[in-house]
């Protein structure tokens, strides 16, 4: 399958379209794994999304290039105590399958950073564009770029 949307599926045989949203299924799954342990700070689970070569470009010139940068990263973010939670939640996936072993995908993300420092919490809106690659035959995130869309705050007080 090169370049396969949901569109023209029907013409493909069941065999072809099971294997289609099967990857899609799972290249989902990766995503919403990959948000789940950011919120329970579970580092080797966030890590297991990455692929080994993975690169990243989040924004303001900050970069991480393969899995000891993502490592030394995320170790550093979690053990922070001034963090008391970082909530990313995604919406409006939409992922192409360029061939078998790699893919495209695109989201929609809404994060909430409550912090001990401040008296007011953070919500960001966030697009990931995301490139995926097997992995011993895992989807995982080879390619991602942050672009901020909006920030807010909100004092804690307001939202209790």
């Amino acid at each position: 399958m090169i370049a396969e949307t949901s569109e023209g599926m029907m013409e493909k045989s069941i065999e072809q379209r099971l294997s289609y949203l099967e990857n899609r299924l799972a290249i989902q799954d990766l995503r919403h794994t990959y948000w789940l342990s950011v919120v329970d700070r579970d580092l080797e689970t966030m890590l297991g999304c990455y692929a080994q070569d993975a690169h990243s470009e989040f924004g303001f010139g900050f970069v991480l290039d393969g899995i000891d940068a993502f490592r030394s990263f995320y170790t550093k973010q979690f053990a922070n105590e001034d963090l008391v939670i970082q909530v990313p939640r995604g919406t409006n996936g939409l992922i192409t399958l360029v061939d078998e072993d790699n893919a495209t995908g695109s989201w929609l993300i809404d994060v909430i950073i409550v912090r001990k420092s401040v008296e007011y919490g953070v919500r960001s809106g966030v697009r990931y564009h995301e490139k995926y690659k097997k992995e011993g035959g895992a989807w995982k995130i080879s390619y991602q770029k942050t672009s901020y869309l909006y920030w807010t705050t909100q004092t804690m007080r307001e939202g209790m």
